[in-house]
This record gives C-alpha cells, sequence and structure tokens, in this order.
C-alpha cells in the first residue's frame, strides 16, 4: 500500500513537470528582462558597434525571430505553424563607456558583449563617488501559433530564444521571463 502511494506521489510530481502542461493557449506572450548587447543600443555619437535607434530595434527584431525560427526547427515544429512574431522594443539611448569614473557618468559598462550597469555619479560629503547601477530593459514578443500549445511548452521556448540570443550576440536576461498564456 506505502508502495502504491509512493508510486502515486512521484507520477503526479513527474506529470506536473512534463512538456504538456499548464494553460492550453494559441498566443503567448513574453516578457524579458534583458542586459542588451551593444549593438541593442544607440547613441549620436556612434562608436562601433553601436548604431542609430532604428538599426538597432532592426537588429534586435531579426534576432528573435531568427532565434525563434531555430528554436521551432530544433523542436521540429514547421515554420508554418506559427505566425512571425510582434516585437516591442525600445533600444535604449546609451553612450557607452570602459569603467565606471568621471569620464563615463551616465554611460553604459558592458562586461561581456551586455551593458549590465550604468555609472553615476553621487557626492558624499565633498567628494564625488561613481558607483555602478544595474541595468536592463524590457523586451516583449508575443507568438500566435496555429494550434494551442500548452504553457510549459511556450515556457520551453522562452528559455530556448532567451539562449540563442545570448549565443548570437551576448545578451543576457535578469530574473525569470514572464509567459503569459492566452487564446
Amino acid at each position: 500500500m506505502q508502495f502504491l502511494l509512493a508510486l502515486f506521489f512521484i507520477l503526479g510530481a513527474a506529470e506536473a513537470c512534463a512538456p504538456g502542461t499548464g494553460t492550453l493557449g494559441t498566443k503567448a506572450n513574453y516578457v524579458f528582462k534583458m542586459n542588451p548587447p551593444v549593438m541593442y543600443t544607440y547613441h549620436e555619437n556612434i562608436t562601433p558597434p553601436q548604431v542609430d535607434k532604428n538599426f538597432a530595434y532592426y537588429k534586435c527584431k531579426s534576432d528573435v525571430q531568427s532565434s525563434i525560427n531555430q528554436v521551432l526547427q530544433a523542436n521540429s515544429i514547421p515554420l508554418n505553424d506559427i505566425n512571425p512574431p510582434t516585437v516591442t522594443f525600445e533600444p535604449p539611448h546609451l553612450q557607452i563607456g570602459s569603467a565606471c569614473n568621471e569620464t563615463f557618468v551616465n554611460r553604459g559598462i558592458v562586461e561581456g558583449s551586455a551593458v549590465w550597469y550604468t555609472c553615476e555619479e553621487k557626492t558624499v560629503g565633498d567628494a564625488k563617488e561613481y558607483d555602478l547601477t544595474n541595468f536592463n530593459v524590457t523586451l516583449t514578443v508575443q507568438i500566435t501559433a496555429i494550434s494551442a500549445i500548452y504553457q510549459s511548452q511556450w515556457e520551453s521556448l522562452a528559455s530556448q530564444v532567451e539562449d540563442k540570443l545570448r549565443a548570437l550576440r551576448g545578451a543576457e536576461f535578469a530574473g525569470e521571463t514572464v509567459v503569459t498564456v492566452s487564446n
């Protein structure tokens, strides 16, 4: 009897982690908190690899679409089963600096390929200090499928898209991605 009870709990727990669990829906809305690659930022005083605002947006949107297509193909999902995504992203207006000091106040500070911080100046008594402040931006992606997909599968897709953007451009992600599934 104890064996059957234990088996029931193990199978129940395994089912909760199965790929086909959660809300079933044709639309997923992803809200990513991203440390953007330098290429997704812009500034009037363009210094490579920074670009202008329109190209920064285009590059992000193109990379998201490419990443989704790669993930779909890797999971044997036909590309025509998913409509092109709607990408909402405002490229940050940010000049890039190499260190946090008086020369680079209010600039983005890069680690690896992504902007992780901004350099902020503060006054302590008579002295000025320079501190790194965490920096991330919101990337929202809405995807519509031809047929309904489980929440857990939409979440898996989001995680794999993050991995592709990380590998492609060096984007990093802060916290958990919010995934909302609907019809």
